[in-house]
């Protein structure tokens, strides 16, 4: 299907619009309730470094093809294939995997935002319910038991995200991106001198950057890889969308780098955060919505000006899920628009489709008797089909499509003028990235 001509293709405003926007998309609910606890159960600075090196020889050389694929092709993550083979291209069947993986996260994702939404709102409203244990489990209850309240605040997740999208590429994404990653970092600063005034500052330092060698395993350096993989929005074509609409001017390798040190921040900051509070009120370690919705929310109370921190940390994850969901939702609405759906009816087609899926997700975990498919919950379902089996197929094909297919003009030899780099990077490339993906998509479906 060739492209849609009947309006110019959208062009960000500048680099800095980009980099915002691509690192909006990579820093995500991953950086909070995931990463901080796995590195600390995995060797702490051991696994930092690992993981480090998993970024410049996995997640950097993904991010780099996706987005050199969408600059170069100037089309959605579907066609973007057939455009740069110049006829039709079985490789888009990767592609249409990515286009479906962001419709099924998106489903639960919503689910998520609801809990994010109303938590938000109780910091602001209802902090004193933070304050015991039952009060706490019993906001959590009504997010999964009232059905008014969850799924109230799931529209008002999906509607938001949508909104944004609705607005376009640079008034809608690019502005909101401006807007909220340097407000997110701002964030990130100021829970970070708070923290450090708290007892526990120097025990989480510890937890997270010591070397402990005896817990640093081999199932440790997969989970680095796995991370290091998902946390740069790597295999659902987000990157070969946000690159086609990139100047071609534009140096791919350099921004590519910027994003993933923004990333890597973010995530190192939060766990910081995170387990400086942790470790100074003596609480269990938890990870995902245990921490985000249970622990935290309690540890808020017992600390000097809680409420003030619960608003910030709150608003620190409302940002980090708005703007990965916006990305989400831009896949498919460009794939749409492009095979000459008009960008209106393509947003209005996949609300209905979202709304329709996140329901069915709200009901596997928010109905007396759950909803399930195949043994599992929608809501589990969705997120490892996606998780498991389309984003690491995807993206294994994404960057064999880039390293193997992609002769003339040599991709490497223009995105890297030093001869060097251009030798580590095409290692890196077709072999480390390729292999290190397929480990982790056996591991993912065979051992978890």
């Amino acid at each position: 299907m060739k492209e849609s001509m009947n309006t110019p293709r959208a062009v960000w405003n500048n680099q800095f619009g980009f980099m915002m926007s691509a690192a909006g998309s990579a820093v995500g609910l991953g950086n909070i309730w995931k990463f901080p606890y796995i590195t600390g159960m995995n060797g702490g600075g051991f696994f930092v470094l690992f993981y480090l090196l998993c970024i410049v020889c996995v997640a950097l050389p993904v991010m780099i093809a996706e987005i050199y694929i969408g600059q170069k092709s100037r089309s959605n993550a579907v066609n973007a294939f057939c455009v740069l083979e110049k006829r039709p291209s079985s490789w888009k069947i990767a592609g249409m995997m990515g286009v479906l993986a962001t419709i099924l996260i998106l489903s639960f994702y919503a689910v998520v935002g609801s809990w994010i939404f109303y938590f938000l709102q109780q910091s602001i409203f209802g902090f004193e319910r933070f304050a015991t244990r039952e009060g706490v489990q019993h906001l959590f209850l009504e997010m999964t038991e009232l059905a008014w309240v969850s799924f109230g605040y799931q529209l008002v997740f999906i509607l938001a995200t949508f909104g944004v999208v609705a607005a376009g590429v640079t008034a809608g994404i690019e502005r909101l991106n401006k807007t909220l990653i340097p407000g997110l970092v701002c964030i990130i600063v100021l829970l970070l001198l708070y923290s450090s005034q708290l007892s526990g500052f120097s025990q989480a330092c510890k937890f997270l950057f010591a070397f402990n060698m005896e817990a640093f395993t081999a199932g440790g350096m997969l989970e680095a890889v796995g991370h290091s993989f998902f946390t740069v929005s790597a295999g659902v074509g987000i990157m070969i969308t946000y690159g086609s609409y990139l100047r071609s001017d534009a140096k791919i390798a350099p921004i590519a780098g910027t994003i993933v040190i923004v990333d890597t921040l973010v995530a190192l900051a939060s766990g910081v955060i995170i387990f400086t509070i942790v470790f100074s009120e003596q609480a269990a370690m938890s990870e995902g919505p245990v921490l985000i919705f249970k622990t935290l929310p309690l540890l808020f109370a017992q600390i000097p000006g809680g409420q003030f921190i619960a608003v910030m940390f709150f608003l620190l994850v409302t940002f980090t899920a708005l703007t990965s969901s916006v990305s989400l939702v831009e896949v498919p609405v460009a794939y749409l628009s492009d095979k000459g759906m008009s960008r209106k009816a393509a947003l209005s087609s996949l609300l209905c489709c979202i709304t329709c899926l996140s329901f069915f997700c709200f009901l596997s975990v928010s109905a007396a008797e759950p909803l399930t498919l195949f043994g599992l919950t929608v809501f589990d379902l969705f997120d490892q089909l996606s998780s498991k089996v389309l984003l690491p197929i995807s993206g294994f094909l994404f960057v064999l499509f880039f390293g193997y297919k992609l002769k003339s003009p040599s991709p490497f030899v223009e995105l890297y003028p030093a001869v060097w780099v251009r030798a580590i990077m095409k290692v890196t490339t077709l072999v480390v990235a390729p292999s290190a993906i397929a480990l982790v998509a056996v591991k993912l479906l065979l051992f978890s």
